[in-house]
């Protein structure tokens, strides 16, 4: 946000030449809010949004050379399932073969590869049955003048691929590119990308490889790590102070994060205080885990913090049962 304010304040760069995007509503409406702060009315005119959300504008843009209606409709993730799960039903295939959440699945990921049925694996007939699916998918998507979530990036690429007059034009336009949490873009992402960055190259990515965490929802390390590889002579600027954590707790993250093979070299640092020691707990399963911390919930108890100053935080849902479980054992409210 900082540096859109500076190429309009400080550079003269006109707002609505200037392209951000990132990966959440919520991240996307508190850049708009930062960057209305620093700019006021400016901001406005900026091109500020999801990559899915600047996809849905340049296809209402120009929806025909995609083959979609004017008024096209976008379903969602429980649209989606609905029509594959009718699809399915329509085919009698057994849901313990193929369930209309993992036929979904399937497409998706396909889709975020920009590889559309015929580029589906074929190693059986659950396969084959997955492309066929598919492709009537597709074709019932059309024939209702709609596009999925997925969609919206694949078709989007497509019409920056068919039409020169459009991709041009937007590269006219758009003389800065910011893209947010790069670490996280998938294939099609990338791709989209490279057809909106002009001869110039004024793109500035910010991400770190050391949080790239969704491998298993199609994102791809390699653009942040290979990006100079696209890109001949970005300069790299490592922000490299943390402001959150003590230096212990910095420490062994970077102990941990440093064995990854594939990454960009960094130090981080805190002006922070010390702070406690990180003590690890190997526990042999989750009742085990649950075990260790309820035993120091009860021993800090016992040393006087009471249990409304105490937390427990889980990664997933799904852990919650047997914390709870063995909460309740010795009866500890939670």
């Amino acid at each position: 946000t900082y540096r859109i304010a500076h190429l309009i304040d400080g550079a003269g760069v006109a707002p609505w030449r200037i392209l951000a995007v990132t990966f959440t509503n919520k991240a996307a409406g508190e850049m708009r809010e930062r960057v209305q702060k620093l700019l006021g009315p400016d901001a406005g005119q900026v091109w500020l949004g999801t990559f899915h959300a600047t996809c849905a504008r340049l296809l209402r843009r120009h929806p025909d050379t995609v083959g979609l209606g004017k008024d096209f409709s976008i379903y969602d993730d429980d649209d989606s399932r609905a029509l594959i799960h009718r699809i399915l039903k329509e085919k009698n295939v057994d849901p313990n073969f193929l369930a209309p959440r993992d036929a979904q699945g399937i497409i998706d990921r396909a889709k975020q590869d920009g590889r559309g049925p015929d580029a589906l694996p074929r190693r059986g007939s659950r396969d084959e049955l997955a492309a066929e699916v598919f492709s009537e998918y597709d074709r019932r998507l059309r024939a209702s003048n709609a596009a999925d979530f997925g969609a919206r990036m694949v078709l989007a690429v497509t019409l920056l691929e068919r039409n020169e007059e459009v991709r041009e034009e937007l590269r006219r336009r758009f003389l800065h590119v910011l893209v947010d949490e790069f670490q996280d873009t998938n294939h099609i992402q990338f791709r989209l990308l490279q057809l909106l960055v002009n001869d110039q190259r004024n793109v500035c990515v910010v991400g770190d490889d050391d949080q790239s965490i969704y491998g298993w929802r199609g994102a791809e390390v390699k653009n942040i790590l290979e990006f100079e590889k696209h890109y001949p002579g970005t300069t790299t600027v490592r922000l490299e102070q943390n402001y959150r954590s003590t230096s212990r707790v910095l420490a062994a993250a970077a102990a941990v994060v440093k064995r990854n093979e594939a990454r960009h070299p960094k130090e981080l640092w805190t002006a922070n205080p010390p702070g406690e020691p990180v003590r690890v707990v190997l526990a042999g399963d989750e009742r085990e885990e649950a075990g260790a911390v309820v035993r120091l919930v009860e021993t800090q108890r016992a040393a006087g913090l009471p249990l409304g100053r105490q937390a427990v935080f889980y990664r997933v849902n799904a852990q919650s049962r047997v914390l709870e479980e063995l909460l309740r054992g010795p009866g500890i409210p939670y």
